[in-house]
Order: C-alpha cells, then structure tokens, then sequence
C-alpha cells in the first residue's frame, strides 16, 4: 500500500511537474539500488601500505646524521608495522670515515629478534649483483655491488654480502664488508679482478676532495615518514 503522502507528491501532480517528480524519483531509487546492490564491477581495496616518495631516518643518540631510506613506494603485511617490503631503495649511511650511498630493488623488513633490514633483489627478478653502492672512505671514492645487504637497526650497521668493489684503482672481490658508523671497516680477504680501466677512470676524473651531500627529497612531499632512534620502525 502506497502512503498517502507519496501518492500526493508523485501520482496526482498534473501535467509537465508530475512526469519530472517522478524521473526525480525513479533517479533517486536507482541511485538507492547501485548504492546498496553495488552497482557495477566491485572495487578491490588497494593492500596497506603507501605510494609515492617513502621516507625512514634512524637517528643515533648522538645527535649526528642519521641514517636514511627513501623508497619508490612500501607495502605493508597485516594492520601493524610487523613486516614492510619497500621498493626501490637508496639509503644513506653516515660514518666518521665518509659517507655510503647504497640501492637496490628491493628492502624487507620483519620485526623480530634481529631488528634488521634487508637489501636485495625482487623476489621475482633475479640479478648479480643488485645491491649498488658508493661512497668515500677516509678522502678516496669507491664503488662496488654486493648480492645482498643487511642493515643493523640498533647499531646503524650495514654488512654487504659478496662483494665486488673497485677502490684506489683496484678491483678486488671480498666474501663481506661491514660499513659501520665507525672510521674502520672491516672486510673478508681481498681477491684481485681484472681491471675495470675505464670506470677507474672516471672515478680518478672526479674534484677532490668530493663531498656526497645529504639526500634532498627535491620538491616532493613525503607520504609516510616514520623515525625511530636506535629503535625498531614503529
């Protein structure tokens, strides 16, 4: 049974304003209809995590410059930060003997015993070498890659894992080296390579003394920055 008041409204208005409150109200039950049977394709919530430019700094208790990750986008696993996977990587790492740029495709993080982040290749691209880096050390420039790379979040400490790294002119190959935020940095036995001439080169052509700057987010707003001293990414 129609309520009398619809009926008024709707069925006995005359003419050209009668045929216009009922289209209003056919709209207006279609729109009711799309809206409570979803209309169309449904949509698929986009997983946790964030797009655009990532930013994590891990300051130490000293007060000096911290070290940084920037990525191209982070995907997170569950409703809480316990596992990240952060995609396209560069982090930074300050030391008293110079300063490490590092890349890679690739960083996960799983909060666990370890508290650490990992540097790799995708799981899905595999290549040798992924992890890139360069840096300087005590005034002189290197530059090297590495299979995988694992950074210490308490101790700001970042070992390289199968290491080819060029320096001082030579190319030498090392099971590991640990970049640390002190002036040494210790490293497996050195094999020597063939001479890689021209990239010795251009390293040679480079102003000395070189300064590698702090990352500059160049105009672009971060979408997620998370900080953490000597703490765990929370």
């Amino acid at each position: 049974m129609v309520k009398p008041g619809f009926q008024h409204s709707v069925g006995t208005m005359p003419g050209r304003k009668a045929e216009f409150s009922r289209r209003k109200v056919a709209l207006w039950l279609c729109l009711v209809a799309c809206v409570i049977g979803g209309c169309g394709d449904k949509e698929t919530l986009p997983p946790p995590g964030a797009q655009g430019l990532v930013v994590v700094h891990w300051w130490d208790e000293q007060g000096g410059l911290p070290a940084y990750l920037q990525a191209e986008r982070v995907k997170q696993q569950g409703s809480v930060f316990e596992e990240l996977e952060f995609i396209t990587v560069l982090m930074r790492l300050p030391g008293q003997g110079g300063v490490v740029y590092v890349s890679a495709p690739r960083a996960h993080y799983q909060r666990d015993a370890a508290e650490e982040v990992v540097l790799s290749a995708l799981k899905d691209q595999p290549v040798d070498g992924p992890v890139r880096f360069l840096g300087l050390y005590q005034g002189d420039v290197f530059v090297g890659r590495a299979d995988k790379a694992v950074f210490e979040e308490t101790t700001h400490r970042m070992r390289l894992d199968n290491v080819e790294i060029i320096y001082q002119g030579l190319r030498e190959r090392t099971a590991f080296v640990a970049i640390s935020e002190e002036k040494n940095i210790p490293y497996g036995k050195l094999e020597r390579m063939s001479d890689a001439p021209a990239l010795t080169a251009a390293l040679g052509a480079l102003p000395m003394p070189l300064v590698l700057p702090p990352v500059r987010l160049a105009g672009e707003k971060p979408k997620a920055v998370t900080r953490a001293s000597n703490q765990p990414i929370k």
